[in-house]
């Protein structure tokens, strides 16, 4: 059976409100990462120097690096998520909720990370808050994904088969996160620098992009 088959179009909603939704909380999500970078305060007069000061904040710096960049990289896949959609429905709305609500609280385990990376008895407590927000976060992407692929909600020519391996390869993220949850309590800094290599691949060209070809070479 085709994967188009079934689905009544007069029950498929656009796209458009839903895509303006969904860029507003990213932007907003990854807006909000700055402001965990405080201006020191330092009184020259009593000695205070300004360069050791911004120096200090490092922990601030590296969690809003690793964050910017993950979810980046979520925006990125989303938004090629979205290019293959030729509708949704209701079900995959509320999905999207959560995957949103997920992406919204993300400021959340970014501050814990910066607050007490330096801390040796709180940064394993930190990362796993950390991973724990990442792995609810890749598992509603995943399941919100693998819905639209199930219903057909995608453009006609669109590879299932690739849909498919693209689901597979997203998977190692949980079991990827999940781990990483475990073993903050022993290697901490290890885990965070996982968490951060993780998502540059997709940053630049993730796995969908194989989906984006066999629906455009479908189309030519």
């Amino acid at each position: 059976m085709s994967p188009t088959e079934g689905i009544r179009p007069l029950r498929q909603l656009p796209t458009r409100r839903l895509e303006a939704l969904v860029d507003g909380v990213f932007a907003i999500a990854i807006t909000l990462l700055v402001l965990e970078i405080r201006v020191p305060i330092v009184d020259s007069a009593r000695g205070g120097d300004l360069a050791h000061a911004l120096l200090d904040q490092w922990p601030s710096y590296v969690a809003y690096t690793i964050t910017f960049f993950v979810v980046g990289a979520y925006w990125i896949n989303h938004h090629r998520m979205f290019y293959l959609l030729r509708g949704v429905d209701h079900t995959f709305l509320i999905l999207n909720i959560f995957c949103l609500m997920a992406i919204a609280i993300i400021p959340f385990p970014n501050a814990v990370v910066a607050e007490y990376l330096r801390d040796p008895a709180m940064r394993g407590v930190a990362a796993a808050v950390y991973g724990l927000a990442m792995f609810t976060l890749a598992v509603m992407f995943i399941v919100t994904f693998w819905y639209a692929s199930l219903k057909g909600l995608f453009r006609e020519g669109v590879d299932t088969a690739k849909v498919r391996k693209v689901l597979r390869s997203y998977a190692v993220g949980p079991v990827i996160y999940l781990l990483g949850i475990v073993l903050s309590g022993w290697a901490p800094l290890a885990v965070l620098i996982v968490y951060f290599l993780m998502p540059l691949g997709y940053l630049f060209e993730g796995p969908v992009v194989e989906i984006d070809e066999g629906y455009l070479g479908a189309g030519s």
